[in-house]
């Protein structure tokens, strides 16, 4: 990752020229690492966003908006008391490490103005967000770290905060010529050598001043040549001079094939030759926006489905060791008629046996006379024994019965889970999320019922296409909405559309009472298609009729049908279309 403490050099440098005298007006924690200050001041309107996921740690100014959770979380509550109404100071790095500082005038319980500090630590895996006092008290951190987790820095609520702890190398920010010596006196790489050397510098960073140097990321440092040497000292001399003079050219790279972000920096990125599109931008700002925004909504999106696709994922596993254990006595049912003969051959024989045998011999009429042996009890008599055997017959014939139904029905709850989970890989909003949280406690499945005061956004509607022929086409977004769209929102003129014996979104074509031409049943059938258990697949086979055909058994679970008098169309998964809400 390139967001060192040379990027958030220019990118803090930026926020506070931008920043620095606006109030907070509101605060919102739209995901679990992620807090929001909206910022206003004469001219300047903006929100203020910190985040410490892991792989995506960052501070910038944005203006998409984000959606919230009905309830905030503690951490949400504790700075909407301290900061609410706070002026914005400045933003800046006290030392050159990846720890960002944003200082704050707020006043307190006697409306005394008071110094308060958010400070964002950039560390990757243990990236926190924390609310000091102005003697450097901790109020709160986004992320509570005692000695049980972890060796290092204690950050809980009363504690003194600890800064980072420098490394033993020299700050990239003070280098120059003379540490040329101590570069080139090692035969590792010369990007291991720089990075070995310096703090606060990516590989990307160090690679780039390598390949400045000697036209490769590989070569030893060792191995230079005086031209080299002088080309590595004046990149090294462009590098520090644009951090200390605030110079930027921010500079992103993607793979041209794929159009894959490969890594950002504070300077031109030349390393990655033909393979990689450099992408200039005119602020770091910008960049950060760029690069992050897929992959931050993608994980914010996957922090709040995390919990359903956990209650799946154990439902399932349950299930199915369930099924394992029922599926083991299905097999010892199948010994009824076994225990049958037993009881009646040995019914049949008490004559012979005596108590305390442990085996008898008989003639089996049921297969010519031929030899049978039947286990016995020696503690108890011929009778007692065959007594058991009817007992065991009994028993495994009615649980033979039961435990088939059983696992009958588990083999339905795993297709309706399935189902479920097919909903969940296709949302695209909370609202979707909800109603599928909604949809597993109405069916006993999940037993988390939150107290909301309000809903995280707008409810959730069916997706809407148009087709070439100018039919509204209708796709349900989850199990729910299949039920609506099928059997309140259609009309018997209406066409229906599902995959044939694979999980799919149900969908609509409203007619409006005109006939229904093949292309928009084709573009259908492909949207059917891709919203299906068989999305990757080349070809699906779709199955359509009128909706009149088509039968919600009474009792049936969310998204279950019937349907008869159908026609089927082979297609080629893909949307065709473009959705419209």
């Amino acid at each position: 990752m390139a967001l060192d403490a040379c990027f958030l050099t220019h990118l803090t440098h930026q926020i506070n020229s931008l920043a620095s005298g606006a109030r907070v007006e509101k605060i919102h924690q739209p995901g679990k690492d992620e807090i929001l200050l909206h910022l206003r001041a004469p001219g300047f309107k903006s929100k203020l966003l910190f985040c410490c996921t892991p792989n995506c740690a960052r501070i910038t100014l944005t203006d998409k908006d984000a959606e919230n959770p009905a309830q905030p979380p503690l951490f949400c509550m504790v700075l909407r008391k301290h900061l609410t109404g706070a002026k914005l100071e400045r933003v800046y790095m006290p030392a050159f490490e990846r720890a960002v500082f944003v200082e704050f005038t707020a006043k307190n319980d006697f409306f005394e103005p008071v110094k308060k500090r958010l400070v964002l630590e950039i560390l990757g895996r243990t990236s926190n967000l924390l609310l000091l006092e102005e003697n450097g008290k901790i109020i709160d951190a986004i992320r509570h770290v005692d000695l049980t987790v972890t060796t290092g820095r204690q950050m809980l609520p009363g504690l003194l905060y600890e800064p980072i702890v420098p490394q033993d190398k020299k700050a990239f920010i003070e280098g120059g010529e003379e540490d040329l010596e101590q570069i080139l006196s090692t035969d590792k790489p010369l990007w291991k050598a720089i990075m070995d050397t310096y703090s606060g510098i990516s590989p990307v960073v160090a690679r780039e001043l390598a390949f400045s140097a000697a036209g490769k990321i590989d070569s030893a440092a060792c191995s230079l040549t005086p031209n080299q040497k002088n080309a590595l000292a004046e990149a090294l001399c462009e590098a520090v001079s644009s951090l200390s003079k605030k110079r930027c050219s921010p500079c992103a790279v993607r793979e041209r094939a794929s159009g894959k972000w490969i890594d950002f920096s504070f300077l031109p990125l030349r390393q990655y030759g033909e393979s990689g599109e450099q992408i200039p931008y005119s602020d770091p700002l910008a960049l950060i926006e760029d690069y992050y925004e897929k992959s931050a909504e993608a994980i914010r999106f996957k922090q709040k489905t995390r919990d359903i696709e956990l209650l799946l994922s154990r439902t399932c596993a349950r299930i199915e060791r369930t099924m394992g254990v029922r599926m083991k006595e299905l097999e010892e049912g199948k010994k009824a008629d076994h225990y049958r003969i037993c009881g009646e051959l040995l019914q049949a024989n008490l004559h012979r046996a005596k108590t305390g045998m442990r085996e008898i011999t008989v003639e089996n009429y049921y297969d010519n006379c031929a030899p049978f042996t039947i286990p016995l009890r020696p503690d108890r008599s011929p009778q007692q024994n065959a007594q058991l055997y009817f007992k065991k017959y009994n028993k495994a014939k009615t649980s033979s019965k039961v435990v088939a139904e059983l696992i009958a029905k588990d083999r339905e709850d795993l297709r309706y889970l399935e189902s479920v989970f097919l909903s969940l890989c296709d949302c695209e909003n909370g609202a979707d999320i909800d109603q599928i949280r909604e949809e597993l406690i109405r069916t006993g499945f999940s037993k988390n019922k939150r107290k909301t005061t309000a809903r995280s956004g707008a409810p959730s509607k069916p997706r809407r296409f148009v087709s070439s022929g100018g039919f509204p086409i209708l796709v349900g977004r989850n199990n729910m909405q299949n039920d609506q769209l099928t059997v309140k929102m259609s009309r018997k003129d209406d066409l229906w559309l599902h995959t044939k014996n694979i999980h799919s979104a149900h969908v609509l074509i409203v007619s409006g009472g005109r006939e229904i031409d093949d292309q928009t049943i084709l573009e259908a059938a492909a949207i059917c298609a891709y919203y299906s258990k068989g999305k990757d697949a080349p070809k699906v086979e779709v199955d359509y009729c009128p909706v009149s055909h088509v039968k919600k058994p009474v009792g049936s679970r969310p998204g279950m049908v019937v349907y008869e008098g159908h026609w089927s169309v082979l297609v080629e998964p893909k949307l065709l279309l473009k959705q419209e809400n």
